[in-house]
Formats: C-alpha cells, sequence, structure tokens
C-alpha cells in the first residue's frame, strides 16, 4: 500500500472536513495496524541489531534525509 501521508497533514489551525475516502482509509490502516498487520518480526530484529551496533547509518540515508527535509521547508 503505497500513501502520501503528506497529503493528509493539515496546516496548523486548518479546519479540514474528511471524506469518506478517507475516513475508510483511516479505519483500514488502523484495523491492520491493531491485528499486527504487515509487520514482519525478523526484520524488526535485524533494525534493532543494526541501530544498536551503529550499523544502520550512513552518509547516503543521512544525505537522502536532509534533502527531503529541505525540500519540505521549501514547499511550506
Amino acid at each position: 500500500m503505497n500513501l502520501n501521508y503528506r497529503s493528509l497533514r493539515q496546516p496548523t489551525g486548518a479546519r479540514h472536513s474528511y471524506t469518506n475516502t478517507e475516513r475508510l482509509l483511516a479505519a483500514e490502516m488502523l484495523a491492520i495496524l491493531k491485528h499486527g498487520g504487515d509487520v514482519r518480526a525478523d526484520k524488526v530484529a535485524h533494525l534493532r541489531e543494526e541501530l544498536s551496533a551503529d550499523n544502520y547509518e550512513n552518509d547516503l540515508k543521512l544525505e537522502v534525509a536532509v534533502m527531503k527535509l529541505l525540500e519540505e521547508l521549501e514547499t511550506d
């Protein structure tokens, strides 16, 4: 499932009337999360090991994160 979380975000103080489609999508996502959904315990365990050993972060990931942050700041 490909979701664009940016489109679900609303500006501070803004009122948004959610459509039935948005409500159904939110309910579906919540149900998936409550039932354990598409979580792969083996992948989560591996990532936790990588994070605790400081092997997960690298320069490319940092550069991509900074570029995304700058893009978001420019559009706001």
